[in-house]
């Protein structure tokens, strides 16, 4: 079928992106220009700067752009995944409240600068493949989410649990390329799908019908854990078909693959945990 037969939802949490949500926003309506019907609802929580200033300004400008706030959630869910995995959760629970035909489909977008410059011929290609797969996710230059990321002989653990075992048993740089920036690595754009059992970067497609079986979680034992994986995974084990789109490709964030080390290892710590 084409994009015209299908309607598309698109989520994602924000805060503090006064500087790229106009670009990413605009961006994103481009990459879904050719579908039969668009809605947005992002999240909002403890922004400081005009986020919710242009998040009302995209809401007069749209009938079709919704968003939520919910004010200061730091102080209850302290650490970040845990509020991560609220709010995605609160945006599963609004999804489902609209009517979800068959040719539905859900993004889930972040919006600060990764997709800025994403065009859409990855995604219209993967239309005429639907019956085999069930979950997309963009590609990079240089793939960079590897805590989000889960595929055999590539990146199978917790990068950051990785990380700190290894710092046992030699310095802090090794371990970091290790555990990390060793598996940031350039894909095949012409293998076109790689099988994973959770991704991410940046931008996730899903079938709604797979996306609101999933549950987010953020903590694990008191351990942050990346809230990607955890929904993932539990649609991969209830036997949906992941995988990254080597052809569809969004912008990697310049830091989290740039050297010298201790920027590396700051930027990363900051963003992951």
């Amino acid at each position: 079928m084409s994009a015209k037969n299908y309607n598309i939802f698109i989520l994602g949490t924000v805060r503090n992106v006064e500087k790229t949500i106009i670009n990413d926003v605009k961006a994103i309506k481009k990459f879904t220009e050719k579908f039969k019907t668009r809605q947005f609802c992002l999240l909002e929580s403890d922004s400081k700067d005009n986020t919710l200033k242009l998040l009302g300004h995209l809401r007069d400008q749209d009938s079709n752009f919704n968003f939520i706030t919910l004010g200061k959630l730091q102080e209850k869910y302290p650490l970040r995944t845990e509020r991560l995995a609220f709010c995605r959760n609160k945006l599963l629970s609004w999804l489902k409240q609209n009517k979800l035909s068959n040719n539905t489909l859900v993004i889930v977008a972040d919006f600060d600068g990764v997709n800025t410059k994403i065009d859409d011929e990855g995604f219209i290609d993967a239309l005429s493949n639907m019956n085999n797969w069930d979950a997309i996710f963009a590609n990079q230059k240089i793939y960079y989410d590897i805590w989000a990321l889960r595929a055999e002989g590539w990146s199978e653990n917790d990068c950051w649990e990785e990380f700190e075992t290894l710092k046992q048993t030699m310095n802090e740089k090794d371990a970091l390329v290790k555990a990390i920036t060793s598996k940031q690595v350039s894909l095949d754009v012409e293998m076109k799908y790689l099988p994973v059992t959770s991704a991410f970067g940046g931008l996730g497609i899903y079938k709604a019908e797979h996306y609101i079986k999933g549950q987010y979680r953020g903590v694990v034992n008191n351990r942050e854990i990346c809230e990607h994986v955890t929904f993932n995974e539990s649609l991969s084990s209830s036997g949906s078909r992941m995988f990254i789109k080597t052809d569809m490709l969004n912008n990697p964030p310049k830091q989290h693959i740039q050297t010298p080390f201790k920027k590396i290892k700051n930027f990363l710590q900051k963003i992951w945990h």
